[in-house]
């Protein structure tokens, strides 16, 4: 798995007291290849979860200090390692 962030490395994150969600509710597309709803949902769940647990307080998007978005795609990789013993030939 791996995640990523982009935020302003200049401003103090700690003086912020509540945020929003971009989407809470959107429903997520089930017809695209790139990322599974489920998944998705639950990104928003944990993400909320931990702005809460981080001392941030829910508000209206309008009033809000920060406005989150979670955004996610599903990437398939394909590895293969090959193996040769010289000792073994046949």
């Amino acid at each position: 798995v791996s995640v990523s962030y982009a935020y302003n490395r200049k401003v103090d994150f700690r003086r912020y007291r509540s945020f929003a969600m971009a989407l809470p509710n959107k429903p997520v597309s089930t017809t695209s290849p790139d990322f599974d709803p489920f998944v998705l949902q639950r990104l928003r769940q944990l993400t909320y979860q931990a702005l809460k647990s981080r001392g941030l307080v829910p508000a209206d998007v309008t009033r809000a200090d920060l406005v989150v978005n979670v955004l996610a795609a599903e990437d398939t990789r394909t590895e293969v390692y090959t193996y040769s013993n010289p000792r073994y030939f046949g």
